[in-house]
């Protein structure tokens, strides 16, 4: 059956109470609540999402020749409902810096780009490869872009963040806004780790794996303290290994965890 945006968020979802249930329903790591949570907040900014939504597609197909069999492609790339989700949260939040980390063709910066026409943030993108959307054809205000991508790429722990505030007028309390939206396919703990370090408090995680299904290791991966949810969903690859990985430096360095390492995280 398919499902519009707008009858998904007529569904009441019943949450069960059932431990292993819950788990496999992926209920991990539920704490606090947002101020974004508001169920007419969010369906009224359906009409604005669509719209900008269809716009995209259109000028992925016509201006960049992204169309396979009359389908604009974006395999591997944010669809419609996690690209909704950021666009939710982007619309409440208002951050006055965006980092993207993981761009691909760069379908999910043009949805930040019109997401934030009314107020015009810093958008930072960081990706080793620079293909797809360069973030100036077609963009209004291409001057609030800063690419660190292909030969100019850098590792967002490496960027000098006082320095790059200071080129664009912003103060150091406008790092307490900034939203960083995580779709590296990097060690997500590590990278939460290093991004409360550095003094960012926002973080929106694209890639989220269950436990034992993505490409390196989640938030729902150390949520998993019994491993129950691993089990269920383990998938053991060519060495027949099925605990997660940790991966780095843009997944050229990983390894697979030990149990040890598991607990710890």
């Amino acid at each position: 059956r398919r499902l519009s945006l707008k009858s998904l968020m007529k569904t009441n979802f019943k949450v069960s109470n059932d431990p292993k249930t819950t788990q496999a329903k992926g209920y991990v790591c539920a704490r606090g609540e947002v101020p974004w949570d508001d169920h007419d907040e969010i369906l009224a900014e359906i009409p604005s999402y669509i719209s900008a939504y269809h716009a995209r597609h259109k000028f992925f197909a016509i201006e960049l020749d992204l169309v396979k069999d009359d389908i604009v492609t974006n395999f591997g790339g944010t669809g419609l409902f996690h690209t909704f989700t950021i666009w939710v949260v982007l619309r409440k939040l208002k951050p006055k810096v965006i980092v993207e980390s993981g761009v691909y063709r760069g379908f999910t910066s043009w949805m930040i780009a019109r997401a934030t026409e009314d107020y015009s943030p810093l958008i930072v993108r960081v990706d080793p490869w620079a293909v797809g959307w360069n973030g100036v054809y077609g963009n209004p205000r291409p001057d609030t872009f800063v690419d660190y991508r292909g030969d100019n790429y850098m590792d967002f722990t490496r960027i000098d963040w006082d320095e790059l505030f200071d080129e664009h007028f912003l103060s150091p309390g406008d790092k307490a806004s900034t939203l960083f939206i995580l779709d590296d396919q990097a060690d997500q703990l590590r990278r939460l780790e290093q991004l409360s370090r550095m003094g960012f408090q926002h973080v929106l995680v694209d890639e989220n794996f269950v436990p034992a299904m993505g490409v390196a290791f989640s938030v729902k991966d150390a949520c998993d303290k019994a491993g129950d949810l691993r089990l269920a969903f383990a998938r053991t690859d060519k060495s027949g290994e099925s605990s997660p990985r940790r991966c780095d430096n843009a997944r050229k360095d990983c390894k697979r965890m030990t149990p040890t390492e598991i607990e710890k995280a």
